[in-house]
């Protein structure tokens, strides 16, 4: 009986039913986490990482908008993988690469540091002011993600990593803000 009280106020049976359930976070009664992976440091100063609040499954969608500063040169926002409880910049599932000084929008995806381009297309008729929205559907297609900006399509990247290693949300360059980030999981 004493066993069981202790399990439960350090909190050992949350930890055995994550693990049973795969859940990506346990919370105990009095608002503790346990379990959490470490919050990772960006990358670099202008970009803002979000983890995912699970693992990806197929017909998940993540929708992210905000606003860039006046006369952007670059925005990108990232799909990366997780590598021992860090992102891994050397494996990103899904790259949206906006050059605007070029006038091109890449769809990219990074495998072991190999960088290959799936798209490339002109931004100008997307980007008609300083803000950005951008819709990622994950599917079973391929399996692919497809990428929408706005309601306007742009392309679909071809996994080449696992869902389940895909766990952060990246969004750099010319950036003042990030207005709403969006789950749909089913």
């Amino acid at each position: 009986m004493l066993k069981a009280c202790w399990d439960c106020i350090s909190g050992a049976i949350d930890n055995r039913n994550q693990v049973q359930n795969e859940e990506s976070y346990g919370v105990h009664l009095n608002g503790n986490t346990q379990g959490a992976p470490p919050w990772p440091q960006p990358q670099t100063e202008n970009e803002t990482m979000f983890l995912l609040p699970r693992k990806l499954q197929y017909e998940d969608n993540i929708l992210i908008s905000g606003q860039m500063t006046n006369q952007p040169q670059l925005l990108t926002v990232n799909l990366v993988t997780d590598s021992n409880g860090m992102p891994d910049y050397q494996n990103i599932a899904c790259q949206v690469e906006v050059r605007f000084n070029e006038d091109k929008t890449y769809l990219k995806t990074i495998i072991n540091g190999n960088v290959e381009t799936i798209n490339s297309d002109s931004p100008s008729e997307l980007f008609g002011d300083s803000s950005f929205d951008f819709e990622f559907k994950i599917t079973y297609r391929g399996p692919a993600v497809e990428i929408y900006k706005g309601d306007s399509y742009l392309g679909q990247v071809d996994l080449k990593h696992s869902i389940d290693y895909i766990r952060y949300l990246t969004v750099y360059g010319d950036v003042q803000k990030v207005n709403k980030l969006e789950f749909k999981f089913v």
